[in-house]
């Protein structure tokens, strides 16, 4: 009997292992004078927040779902810039077999700067 609950209990280790929270909360705070348009933060299995406008000196919430990565990656923020009608991207972060390593990431977006803070408290 005991010798049962020695080969259950590593493999019931393994599957709570593998149900770890694959979703990622950033905070996005525009400090440019200009409009932050079409704002997406990939990669996100999350259809339905893919995209946000974010106003000069606003701050706002991204939600992002990692689930059905299975690789090693970084995060991609991509937004327009409305006023010059350019298209930024910069690539931030890191995520390890699909599973974030923070709870959320406070991203200071600058004219030419990407401040990244992290934190480790749910959200």
């Amino acid at each position: 009997m005991t010798f049962r609950y020695i080969i259950f209990l590593p493999f019931l280790s393994g599957l709570t292992a593998c149900n770890k929270a694959s979703k990622i909360h950033f905070v996005i705070n525009n400090q440019t004078s200009d409009v932050m348009d079409s704002v997406k933060i990939t990669p996100n299995n999350d259809a339905a927040g893919l995209y946000r406008r974010i106003m000069p000196n606003e701050v706002g919430d991204y939600y992002a779902d990692l689930s059905g990565q299975s690789a090693d990656g970084s995060y991609t923020l991509s937004y327009k810039r409305f006023s010059a009608g350019k298209h930024v991207t910069r690539q931030f972060g890191y995520f390890s077999n699909g599973q974030p390593l923070e709870k959320q990431l406070f991203l200071e977006v600058w004219l030419d700067t990407l401040i990244v803070k992290s934190s480790l408290e749910a959200f």
